[in-house]
Order: structure tokens, then C-alpha cells, then sequence
């Protein structure tokens, strides 16, 4: 008996061992996935309308000329507080359309975990497309900045308004200075003949209460497919107003060394070493990013 009580001990704790392994196997392919999107929709971003960098969680609420930290997770101060009165033009635009061979990116994209493994574990075989509908582009031009700066109420933003060269010992803040929002519409293609109904179910499921509307529909060479629309316009990239020109220390938004010291220029993204720091800036806003 006690043999017996032995060896189904050590079955369980070799099947223990096994699932711990097989669950840091697939926390370590996840990460890697997860790695690989941000950087591909860096990249994207970066490289179109003179440079922009992705907004993975912005809320509704974000404005032209609020102020964050460098990860994009606090709002520091508002425009109306530091800018009162500042003048915003808004026009109708585009943003080029991504396409992933994975089904894990629709997660990704709306923050939605439960999404993203779904993906990862089961649909292996399928394509997600990712269109931006209705993008608007709000911008305000460097001289209404300095003109409706109210320094008495934002002393956070004094230092980038004067442009002095300052040495910090955290990331410093940044102003957004333009910003395009729009709705996701994510396509998601599957290549097999598995039933449509059942990961329509799973698809819901996942996205709970996000206000996003879910289609099911069946093309040609019976491709099936599941699309999500956001029902809202949301933030989708910005451009800060002003750069801190990094001359020593840290990345900015990075973890690691301090004392950082910049220079406070206004942003030109053909400048290669704004550019530099730009993509500083978009690394930095991935060290915040988190699921809904």
C-alpha cells in the first residue's frame, strides 16, 4: 500500500512539474507574441504621417494639449488648466490599414486578454485585418501653445514652455500635440472550415462590455469571419508638441538610469534626433501598457 501511495505522489508531482513547465512554455510564447505586435505596430505608426506613436489605452477623454508622463498612463495636467482658451483645428484624414497573421492581434489591439489567448491557443490559422474609419486629425499650431500657456496653474509644463535645458531624475512629461482618432474595425479571417457559431460565442464572451458591435459573415472560398467595430471613436496616435532632446541618461519613458538631462525643442519629425527620441517615447508608452 504504501508503494503504491509512493508512486501516485510522484505521478502527481511529475504531472505538477509537466503543467508548470507546458504554462511557462506558453507565458514565454505569449510575451514573445506580445513583443512582436508592439513593435510592428510601432514601426507602423512611426512611419506614417510624419511620425506617430500608437495609443493603446488613450481614453475618450483625451485633448490636444494634456499633459502626461512618458508612459502615457497619467494624466499629469489637463489643457483646459495649463492652456485655457487654446484653439484646436480638427480635419478629416486616414491611417493605413494593418494586417496580421494572427488571429491573437484582435485581443492585442483592444486590450482584451481573454481575446488575445483565444487567439494564441486556437486560432492559429487566421488573418486579422485592422482598418481605421473615421479619422480625424486634431492639431494646434506652436504659437497658440505659448500664447495660451497660463503658467500660474501649470507649473508642471514651465520648463518645456521656456525650453531650457533642465536634468531630471525621472522620465520628463509629455504634451500632446496632435491627435488622431478613429474606430477600429477588425476583421478577423479564419482559413479552416471550424464552426463560425461557436467562436462567435467565444469572440462575445470575450469582449463583455467593451462597446464594440460584432458581426459574423461568410465569403468566398468559405472563408468565415468575425468582424469588430468600435462604436465610439477612440484615440488611436499622437504626436507630442514639444521634444525633450535627450543629451545624457536615460531613455526617455525607460526604465534604468536617472539624472537625465534634455533640451526642450518644438517637434519636427524630420529632426533625426527628435525622431530618435520620438521612438524613445513610443517604447516608453509599451513600458505602461496593460489589458483593459
Amino acid at each position: 500500500m504504501l508503494k503504491l501511495m509512493l508512486v501516485a505522489l510522484s505521478a502527481v508531482a511529475l504531472l505538477s512539474t509537466q503543467q508548470q513547465t507546458l504554462a511557462q512554455t506558453q507565458d514565454a510564447r505569449a510575451t514573445q507574441l506580445i513583443q512582436e505586435l508592439h513593435a510592428r505596430i510601432r514601426q507602423h505608426f512611426l512611419e506614417s504621417k510624419e511620425g506617430l506613436v500608437p495609443l493603446f489605452r488613450g481614453s475618450a477623454n483625451t485633448r490636444v494639449g494634456d499633459i502626461w508622463d512618458a508612459s502615457m498612463t497619467r494624466l499629469l495636467d489637463t489643457s483646459e488648466n495649463c492652456f485655457g482658451g487654446l484653439r484646436t483645428r480638427t480635419a478629416q484624414d486616414t491611417l493605413s490599414a494593418l494586417t496580421f497573421q494572427t488571429g491573437a492581434a484582435a485581443g492585442f489591439v483592444l486590450g482584451l486578454q481573454r481575446l488575445f489567448d483565444l487567439g494564441a491557443q486556437g486560432d492559429t490559422r487566421a488573418v486579422v485585418n485592422v482598418e481605421f474609419l473615421d479619422v480625424t486629425e486634431e492639431i494646434v499650431a506652436e504659437g497658440d501653445f505659448h500664447r495660451a500657456y497660463v503658467a500660474s496653474q501649470c507649473p508642471v509644463a514651465q520648463q518645456i514652455m521656456t525650453g531650457n535645458v533642465i536634468k531630471i531624475d525621472q522620465a520628463p512629461p509629455v504634451v500632446i500635440g496632435k491627435l488622431y482618432r478613429g474606430k477600429r474595425k477588425i476583421r478577423i479571417a479564419y482559413l479552416d472550415k471550424g464552426s463560425l457559431e461557436a467562436r462567435l460565442q467565444q469572440v462575445s464572451s470575450s469582449v463583455g462590455k467593451l462597446p464594440v458591435s460584432i458581426e459574423a459573415s461568410i465569403g468566398g472560398s468559405a472563408e468565415q469571419s468575425i468582424v469588430l467595430l468600435d462604436m465610439v471613436s477612440v484615440p488611436l496616435a499622437f504626436a507630442p508638441a514639444f521634444v525633450p532632446v535627450r543629451t545624457g541618461g536615460a531613455p526617455l519613458g525607460g526604465p534604468g538610469q536617472i539624472s537625465a538631462e534634455y533640451t526642450w525643442k518644438p517637434f519636427n519629425p524630420t529632426d533625426r534626433v527628435q525622431y530618435e527620441t520620438l521612438k524613445e517615447l513610443a517604447v516608453g508608452v509599451e513600458h505602461g501598457w496593460s489589458w483593459n
